[in-house]
């Protein structure tokens, strides 16, 4: 009986379990169901959209966790008491709804934050995410040029001139943040009583009245034309306007752009000027151009875009069309552009004729906004399917193990008895699509997009026709060029790109004949010679003084052009001192150049151990001797000088810095419930379940060629407290206690624990999920999140995991310089070069770059500045931000010293013998301390150390204490 009991007692725990864990996953589901699944799902339940306008004011808000209300007197213009929310404030409010169904949500606002970051809220209703896309609503921020007029570098060629944020109230709808969808957000409300919560994640803003109110119904052009009552077209008229000048903006990284070609207007033979709009700076979906004009009375007018197509082969774009703010009739919306390698000129219309708008006099704003929303069915699919078949490798990897011998069959039908019409099924959803995106292309098959959606949908009816191959085919699901995800991930990225360069724009009435811009065979045979004879001359600079540094920089033209436009802006009007920016292609010049006496004054953008190897030999100036040195020093971390030092003395500063970082697949570890690892033995507890599904975990040693650097070797070393040196610095340390210890785990890791010895490249294998987790560096990602569109919300970053020290403390030491700068000892203006070494690398310079170098060339050019308060200025996502802050407090770069090439390239040796050639790691160390002390001793004679074998003086290895020290005497 008491068996009995227990056993009903057991049964009821375990039920109670399973509801609550039912319950659990359906909360889940409904935050993670996507918008449009959920509209879908309330449409089918016979929800419609209802008419009406509920208008909320600030002053029935109940605030929370700080918000608070600001008086219309403060309130920029605004005509009654705001809020003002700042990051994790959060403001609520309840109204009647008198009829149930679905409403979007509009509201005022104000910005406040600066920076490039927006501001994004989550909200709920009635106490839940009603969809995933609630989670993020972005408030959209519009930026114009600081000056109306292009700034002229030292060429006489225009530049991009600086960007600034317009403060300004803004009346927007809620939408989805990746503007995928083509409307706004709807959201659904009960009869009666609702509450709708306003949370603040990021940025700081005010909020005035909010609006609940009736998705627009928005007419066709026949329905639009026939309700204007005046159809007056004027006399003849033509605005014309240069689309490389817009008025403003909602993204700062959409940039006028350089065209050579003889069309464009203006044109000029022998300078470089910013005489187009767009291309790859505005192909992102809901980027958006605004340009106002003026109209001198009322009527219908017709608008024209002289524009090209050359960037996306064989594909429309697609753009939608607004007025004021509001797109006057379907027909704008997914406004389609031929490609065209050739300007021509669109006038607004379709085959039986142009489109009108009817204009007011005044004032109006003519939107174009970059839209793949056109395919927001196709790119839902595509996301999918990715999901779909990632989580099928995954589920297959499950059953089969990493064992993927050839001569083993698998009848997988038995565990997946749907396996073969869920890839039918799937092909089958992706064909409709397919043949959906023709018939947008006007029926062109060979875009790169269809191509590569095609070869997918061939692969999965292939698979589905012999579904017991899979399992020796794994490749082919997720793994690497040409396989379905790749595919997949190759057509997605083309139909959300929408490039497209603009050259003029017309809104003309009457008869009014638009400008004909073909340039005859003759004048394109003289500008071709004006062209080559000019190349043959010398680039005159716009100066009129000589200039007093010349500085060399080891970076691109559009870093440098930036860099000239700041020092002649802010650093020679302050200091009077004049600076010359050049073109360094190869910083190996800066020795020949030392050699023959043409050496700059300041070099930037070089790698970290030039400074050392030119101060150990009296070429680079000791930054030491300078009273402010150490105080400027405060702003690095004190592990970047190590490399830079010798006998006490500090021949660079650290201008960019790298950082090691853990990087992990959140959905691969969450479906393999396995933890994210925080020491060495976490990585090594986790292997035997990622290795049984055929992944494993990258260590930067592996990607590396045979050869194995500091920065992938010397980490380890540290980390158990080691030393590479003796304090005398005339011998090496590897062979000590600690050392020893750090380099067996080294080994370890490859020898006994199976990690991937070779591994060309960690950012693919992670993004097919080969290695989903890993070491890896701000390469990887920026590359994340610029070139892995599918995994936008898949991957995170954690600190590096470390080794667990007699305190308890988990040490993480990893390396982490990127390039350095220096002044040579042959300038004839130290003090100069010093000044300006000091406004480069200064706080508010640094951040300041960083952002106008991302504003107006992208993501892709994120600047990881050394100066560590320039850096937490950064516009990237707060968590990444704090999580390598706190990797960099343990940044500790490998002391240089003459004979630090031996060092590095035994350690190496030492790697390879034991881990691939199988022999003792003592015995490897042994013969590894010889040489190199033999090496040491010899390099050591030849800088004054040693002489005749015997010690003269010692060499003193830079500690991070010493570094610490700095300025607290």
């Amino acid at each position: 009986m008491l068996k009995f009991k227990k056993s009903l007692l057991l049964c009821l725990i375990t039920i109670i379990a399973l509801v609550l864990q039912i319950k659990y996953v359906y909360a889940e589901e409904i935050v993670e169901n996507k918008y449009s699944t959920v509209l879908k799902d309330w449409q089918d339940r016979g929800l419609m959209d209802v008419d009406g306008v509920i208008s909320i004011t600030p002053s029935t808000f109940i605030l929370s966790n700080g918000a608070e209300v600001i008086k219309k007197e403060k309130a920029f213009g605004y005509y009654k008491d705001v809020i003002h929310i700042k990051e994790n404030n959060e403001v609520e409010f309840e109204f009647n709804v008198p009829k149930e169904g679905l409403y979007n949500i509009s509201l005022d606002y104000y910005v406040l934050n600066n920076g490039l970051l927006p501001s994004e809220c989550s909200v709920k209703i009635n106490g839940v995410y009603q969809f995933y896309e609630a989670r993020r609503i972005v408030f959209p921020q519009l930026w114009k040029s600081k000056t109306e007029n292009f700034s002229i570098d030292r060429f006489k060629n225009e530049v991009v001139p600086q960007q600034e944020k317009i403060f300004r109230w803004n009346n927007f709808y809620f939408e989805d943040a990746a503007h995928v969808e083509p409307y706004p957000l709807k959201f659904y409300f009960k009869k009666g009583i609702n509450k709708i919560s306003i949370k603040l994640n990021i940025g700081e803003v005010l909020i005035g009245d909010v609006k609940i109110k009736s998705p627009e119904k928005i007419v066709n052009y026949q329905n639009y034309f026939e309700g204007i009552s005046n159809k007056s077209e004027g006399n003849d008229l033509l605005i014309k306007i240069q689309a490389e000048k817009p008025s403003y903006k909602n993204d700062t990284s959409i940039n006028p752009i350089t065209s050579r070609d003889y069309e464009v207007v203006p044109y000029d033979t022998n300078r470089l000027l910013l005489n187009v709009f767009g291309g790859e700076t505005w192909k992102k979906g809901g980027q958006t151009v605004y340009y106002e004009f003026e109209i001198p009375k009322d009527g219908l007018y017709k608008i024209a875009f002289k524009y090209s197509q050359p960037l996306k082969a064989n594909s429309k774009v697609f753009r939608n069309i607004s007025i004021d703010g509001n797109i006057l009739y379907e027909e704008l919306r997914h406004y389609g552009f031929d490609y065209s390698t050739k300007w021509k000129t669109e006038i607004l219309g379709d085959s039986e004729g142009d489109y009108k708008v009817y204009l007011k006099k005044g004032k109006h704003v003519l939107g174009l906004q970059a839209d793949k929303s056109i395919y927001s069915q196709l790119i839902y699919t595509l996301n999918d399917s990715i999901n779909q078949i990632n989580d099928l490798a995954l589920k297959i990897r499950k059953l089969v193990g990493n064992d993927s011998d050839k001569y083993i069959d698998w009848e997988i039908k038995d565990y997946f008895p749907n396996i073969d019409e869920d890839l039918m099924n799937m092909a089958q959803g992706l064909e409709e699509q397919y043949q959906y995106a023709i018939n947008l292309n006007g029926g062109v098959k060979n875009s790169q997009g269809l191509i590569s959606l095609k070869s997918a949908i061939d692969l999965l009816k292939q698979l589905s026709k012999d579904p017991d191959r899979i399992p020796k085919k794994l490749n082919v699901l997720n793994e690497g060029t040409g396989s379905i995800v790749k595919e997949l991930t190759t057509a997605l990225e083309d139909f959300e790109n929408q490039p497209l360069i603009l050259d003029e724009i017309y809104i003309f009435n009457g008869n009014q004949k638009l400008p004909n811009y073909n340039v005859s065979y003759f004048k394109r045979v003289i500008e071709g010679l004006k062209r080559f004879i000019n190349s043959f001359k010398p680039q005159e600079e716009n100066r009129s003084e000589n200039l007093v540094l010349n500085v060399w920089v080891n970076r691109s033209r559009n870093y440098i052009d930036v860099m000239q436009r700041m020092a002649d802006e802010d650093f020679t009007p302050k200091t009077g001192i004049k600076v010359n920016f050049s073109l360094m292609r190869d910083e190996q010049k800066l020795i020949l150049a030392n050699a023959s006496g043409t050496a700059p004054d300041v070099a930037l953008g070089v790698s970290n151990w030039i400074p050392f190897e030119m101060g150990i030999r009296g070429a680079a100036l000791d930054l030491k001797q300078f009273k402010d040195f150490e105080s400027h020093s405060k702003q690095f971390s004190p592990g970047a000088f190590i490399s830079l030092m010798a006998e006490g003395k500090c021949f660079g500063l650290p201008e960019t810095q790298d950082f090691y970082v853990l990087f992990y697949r959140k959905d691969i570890l969450e479906n393999l419930n396995i933890p994210v690892p925080n020491t060495w033995q976490d990585v090594i507890n986790i292997l035997p379940e990622l290795q049984r599904y055929g992944m494993n975990f990258y260590l930067p040693i592996g990607g590396s060629s045979s050869f194995k650097s500091f920065m992938t070797t010397a980490p380890f070393i540290f980390q158990y407290n080691g030393n590479l040196y003796n304090k005398d610095g005339l011998s090496t340390a590897i062979d000590s206690k600690e050392s020893l210890k750090g380099i067996k785990l080294m080994t370890d890791l490859f020898t006994i624990y199976g990690l991937p010895m070779q591994v060309p490249n960690f950012f693919e294998h992670f993004r097919d999920g080969t290695l989903p987790i890993g070491i890896s560096n701000f390469t990887t990602y920026v590359q994340l999140n610029v070139a892995a569109p599918e995994l936008k919300s898949s991957w995170d970053i954690a600190p590096s995991p470390g080794i667990i020290d007699e305190n308890g403390n988990i040490v993480r030491w990893q390396t982490g310089s990127a390039q350095s700068c220096l002044i040579f000892n042959t300038t004839k203006h130290p003090n100069e070069a010093w000044e300006f070494l000091k406004w480069w690398t200064s706080d508010k310079v640094q951040s300041r770059f960083a952002t106008e170098i991302q504003t107006m060339f992208g993501d892709e050019y994120m600047w990881n500045t050394a100066n560590l308060n320039a850096f937490n200025d950064m516009p990237i996502p707060r968590e990444h931000k704090e999580v390598i802050l706190q990797q960099w407090k343990w940044l500790r770069e490998v002391p240089k010293t003459p004979a630090g090439y031996i060092v590095e390239r035994e350690i190496s040796n030492v790697w390879n013998k034991v881990v691939l050639e199988g022999k003792n790691l003592r015995a490897s160390v042994d013969e590894a301390v010889i040489k190199i002390n033999k090496e040491i001793a010899r390099k050591m004679e030849e800088f004054g150390y040693i002489k005749d074998g015997k010690k003269i003086k010692e060499y003193k290895i830079p500690t991070i204490d010493e570094v610490r020290a700095w300025g607290n005497d």
